[in-house]
């Protein structure tokens, strides 16, 4: 069930757009939005107990918006009920305990920090001093506060110093984008983010105009991507984001 390319709600600082491609009918993915906060929550479980798993991460973390957002996350990770133990039983396959990894972001007054739980680290897109775009991953920044996933860990997230750059587009995403089949059989990302950070590149650069807006990135990213995969295997989430009057 595919949904078209959407517009967050009205952020005083940044223009968004997400898409969410769900697998089955309902989906395991959320978007979450709130003032300045935003970001989304990718779920891990099976048939009937993701849902309302699902659906209480999400109620959690949307309360707690109010609170910065490693604030937030952290709270939601003491309430969701899941204990430390059962991530290495699903891991092991032993186990159908669902879980959540999630990765959340707040732009206030020119600041960008962000908080992840146990999710894949967001892409950067942007213009070096000879003017060529360029990309980066960014997993280990001090503006992003990471902790393992949602309702595993009960440590604090540490205060986020800093700021993460904003002179460029942001792409979050779920593993359903980035999750490709390796010569072993098992599943990997690796692939998959070098294919997602060379297709945003290529579309940046054939379509210019997407580069001053998301709205229209993301709708020929999804496109492009789709293209690439036989068939999907997972849901499908994308976010993009710059700030406002900013072009690349």
């Amino acid at each position: 069930m595919d949904r078209k390319i959407t517009a967050a709600k009205r952020h005083p600082e940044l223009e968004i757009a997400y898409h969410s491609n769900p697998l089955e009918k309902t989906g395991n993915d959320r978007v979450f939005s709130r003032g300045t906060k935003f970001g989304l929550i990718d779920y891990f479980g099976h048939e009937e107990k993701n849902i309302p798993f699902a659906n209480l991460a999400a109620t959690i973390i949307t309360k707690k918006l109010s609170l910065p957002i490693h604030k937030a996350f952290h709270q939601a990770s003491l309430e969701l009920p899941v204990k430390a133990e059962e991530l290495g039983k699903k891991i092991n396959r032993t186990t159908l305990t669902p879980f959540a990894t999630g990765i959340g972001f707040d732009y206030a007054n020119g600041k960008l920090t962000s908080a992840s739980a146990g999710h894949l680290p967001a892409l950067f897109i942007y213009r070096n001093e000879k003017g060529e775009l360029k990309h980066e991953f960014y997993e280990n920044h001090s503006a992003i506060s990471t902790r393992e996933p949602l309702g595993i860990s009960e440590k604090e997230y540490e205060q986020p110093k800093g700021s993460l750059p904003t002179n460029g587009i942001w792409i979050a995403y779920s593993d359903g984008i980035t999750e490709t089949k390796t010569s072993l059989g098992r599943k990997g990302n690796g692939e998959g983010q070098k294919q997602l950070a060379e297709t945003a590149l290529k579309i940046l650069r054939k379509h210019p105009k997407t580069q001053n807006n998301m709205k229209l990135f993301l709708e020929k990213l999804r496109r492009e991507l789709r293209k690439q995969k036989s068939k999907q295997t997972d849901d499908e989430t994308l976010i993009a984001f710059k700030p406002k009057g900013f072009r690349l």
